[in-house]
């Protein structure tokens, strides 16, 4: 994937009416029913949040980690009470770690499946055939967030599908589509959708330390659908591509995105306009399914990682 790190006015305002679109597919069902619009649900990172999907498909977070700090993508907008608006292909929007991935994808359509209404409203939320589900899922790359992002989530609560807004925390674990937008989280299984609106809200729940509503981002389609996402990797300061809708296994090491030019380009890119990126792994919730095997950490998280043409250090 080939990325400039430059989100003009003119993208982020057609992703801006993308992402309305979106949303009104993914909560079309007339069964569903909103909660306060005015609020907007804080959930931590470890939180599985209101009427929980499923049960958790996180895996363990790897330890130990270094923590190297990176840029953060800043945005448009994210005044007064907005959020500041990042276009999903933009590099260092989201974190991964080289080979690894805080969500088990497999994990999760099982837990689905295995119960049919639910997996209905589910696709429902989703806005995607419920005979699809398991080849939608596919599609999604795990990933971890960066900051603190707004989204529009659904819940699951007596057969019925319910609809808040919400921030989640960075270092949440969550599944995003080929256009770089957040569609699972994965401690609850619970849908997302784009945020909608240009504000954040009140905050309902306890706040995490550092958050701040002029610092929550939120996740505009790309342009067009993307072949794979340029991820920051925290634990050691290195940048990784990973192919949409992969598990991690095709990894590779990639440059360090270059900075946005000092001054506006005459003409229009020829690659897909981006920022740059910032934000914690740690707080990736360890997997509460009883089948999985956590990943391990150690040694192997610890030391420094460059993937060679095969996937080989």
């Amino acid at each position: 994937m080939r990325t400039a790190l430059r989100t003009t006015p003119a993208v982020l305002a057609s992703a801006a009416l993308a992402l309305l679109a979106l949303g009104a597919a993914g909560c079309g069902a007339g069964e569903q029913r909103a909660e306060a619009a005015a609020d907007t649900v804080l959930e931590p990172a470890g939180s599985r949040g209101p009427d929980p999907f499923t049960a958790s498909a996180t895996r363990a977070a790897p330890t130990p980690l270094t923590r190297t700090e990176q840029p953060l993508p800043e945005g448009e907008g994210g005044k007064d009470d907005g959020p500041r608006l990042v276009a999903g292909d933009t590099p260092g929007l989201y974190a991964g770690l080289p080979a690894r991935t805080g969500c088990d994808v497999r994990a999760q359509s099982r837990l689905l499946t295995a119960d049919r209404p639910r997996a209905g409203a589910f696709a429902r939320a989703a806005g995607t055939p419920a005979d699809g589900l398991g080849r939608w899922l596919d599609d999604l790359t795990p990933v971890v967030l960066r900051a603190d992002t707004l989204v529009t989530a659904h819940g699951y609560a007596k057969g019925d599908v319910t609809t808040y807004r919400a921030v989640l925390q960075s270092g949440t674990a969550v599944l995003v589509d080929a256009r770089g937008v957040p569609r699972v989280r994965c401690v609850c299984g619970n849908p997302l959708g784009p945020a909608g609106g240009d504000r954040v809200g009140a905050p309902r729940g306890k706040r995490w330390k550092g958050y701040e509503a002029g610092e929550v981002r939120a996740a505009a389609p790309a342009a067009r659908p993307l072949s794979a996402l340029t991820l920051a990797d925290p634990a050691h300061g290195h940048w990784l591509e990973r192919p949409v809708g992969d598990d991690g296994t095709h990894d590779r090491a990639v440059r360090e995105p270059s900075a946005p030019p000092s001054a506006p380009p005459t003409e229009p890119p020829e690659e897909e306009p981006s920022p740059e990126s910032s934000g914690p792994w740690e707080t990736v919730p360890p997997s509460t399914d009883p089948g999985e095997t956590p990943t391990e950490g150690g040694q192997e998280t610890a030391r420094s990682v460059r993937l060679g043409p095969g996937g080989e250090d």
